[in-house]
């Protein structure tokens, strides 16, 4: 059987998600940048920073998947790794940091700590997906992919199934049992 990619709507939206996270170290990287090096005539206010740090997130990951995906289909890996891999990783956010910090900032001078913001930000998941090299093999990650999806339906149906048992008993403590006709004997004195 040949890889095939994951498609590029599921691999964003992905991203989307990753980026998200991604943007708490961009946001303190970027409010302790704009509070030391920004002067206070142009500093950034403190809601622009949070929205500056979740778009540079979710773009430079999104940016990431994009830039990755030609070493997808290379390699026939859905993780894969390398030299190029590694270098994506970290100039995703970079380079959306460098984007858009400045169009919030209305200052050319907010691309290098837009751009440091984003590299920070792009540092845990470079250093916990160590791009630069193989971790496993295709078959491995879809193996340990379909048991962790398995495992994650199974906790989802024993949750609900937990939570149908509380409602049908508090039902039962409010409405009482229709079916116990013990409860229902003497109804007409």
């Amino acid at each position: 059987m040949g890889f095939k990619p994951v498609s590029l709507k599921y691999a964003l939206s992905g991203s989307v998600v990753i980026g998200t996270f991604n943007a708490v170290p961009a946001f303190v990287a970027l409010f302790i940048l704009n509070l030391t090096v920004v002067g206070e005539s142009v500093r950034l206010n403190f809601g622009t920073e949070i929205v500056v740090a979740i778009l540079v997130g979710v773009l430079g990951t999104c940016l990431t998947t994009i830039l990755n995906r030609h070493e997808q289909v290379k390699q026939q890996k859905t993780m894969p790794h390398g030299g190029l891999v590694a270098v994506a990783e970290l100039a995703g956010m970079t380079i959306a940091g460098a984007i858009v910090t400045p169009l919030f900032g209305m200052d050319p001078r907010f691309m290098w700590i837009g751009a440091l913001a984003g590299m920070v930000g792009s540092l845990p998941s470079f250093f916990i997906l160590s791009p630069w090299k193989e971790s496993e093999s295709e078959d491995e990650f879809q193996q340990r992919n379909k048991e962790f999806g398995e495992m994650t339906r199974d906790t989802a149906r024993e949750y609900k199934e937990e939570l149908r048992q509380k409602q049908q008993e508090k039902m039962r403590k409010k409405q009482g049992d229709p079916w116990d006709q013990g409860s229902n004997q003497d109804w007409w004195k």
